[in-house]
């Protein structure tokens, strides 16, 4: 446990609830693979709660988690959606991950840094509590990396003002899941040709994860946000033996 868990204790004991919207793109709404990140995070979260304060019900009921992810979106479409989507709910904690549509849809490096700076503004002067960006994962193919490289440069030059600050969260997910076996976690097969990444049906999707790179990435968000460990050959191997509570650690 850390800092950050230590403020959800208190608010579920004193208000007996903890909000966190997930803001994002295809990346973060994942909402073409299951288990993904985002629900493997809720399930933790609640879990380890569950013990730490002894109450399920609290954990269970007071954790709240809200998909804010949009499919093909942009860091410009973030800025249209933030006050119905994300400020309106009212969170504790704001985790928002990507930029890498901006490469996509045409939408320049420094435009995109400017864009992910009002966001984290807009957000901190809603007094929206915690916020975590992460820059979009690493991709595979041939293209993808090397096109999103300057994106994922500005984001961190962007991050760097705020290294001081205990409300502002940065995690490098491009460098952090690129210690790992990417060819595992790409195994999804493209139903339909791609305009923008140029991958056609029947080919390899190079962006989107699987279950296990889902679980890679539930472990790096739990242990870098929250110091919770996380075992994904465990958790796996469990949810595959038809565990209701699947267990995650070693």
């Amino acid at each position: 446990m850390n800092a950050t868990t230590d403020a959800i204790a208190q608010k579920l004991e004193t208000i007996g609830s903890y909000r966190i919207v997930f803001l994002g793109d295809s990346l973060t709404s994942t909402e073409w693979v299951h288990p993904n990140w985002r629900e493997i995070v809720e399930y933790v979260l609640k879990e380890e709660f569950a013990n730490e304060l002894n109450d399920w019900k609290l954990a269970s009921w007071g954790i709240r988690c809200f998909n804010a992810g949009f499919d093909g979106s942009t860091t410009a479409d973030w800025l249209k959606l933030l006050e119905t989507e994300v400020i309106a709910l009212k969170p504790d904690m704001v985790m928002v991950m990507g930029s890498s549509n901006d490469a996509w849809h045409g939408l320049d490096p420094t435009g995109s840094r400017a864009n992910l700076s009002t966001v984290i503004s807009r957000l901190r002067k809603a007094d929206v509590g915690k916020i975590v960006y992460s820059t979009s994962h690493t991709f595979t193919g041939d293209r993808a990396p090397k096109k999103y490289a300057p994106y994922a440069a500005v984001a961190r030059q962007l991050m760097q003002r705020y290294e001081s600050r205990d409300d502002v969260m940065f995690i490098d997910m491009a460098k952090a899941f690129a210690t790992y076996d990417l060819e595992r976690f790409y195994t999804f097969v493209e139903a339909h040709n791609d305009p923008l990444t140029h991958v056609v049906a029947g080919e390899t999707d190079t962006t989107h994860p699987n279950k296990v790179g889902q679980a890679y990435i539930a472990k790096l968000f739990l242990k870098l946000v929250f110091d919770i460990d996380f075992d994904p050959p465990t958790y796996l191997h469990n949810l595959s033996s038809n565990h209701k509570y699947p267990g995650y650690r070693k």
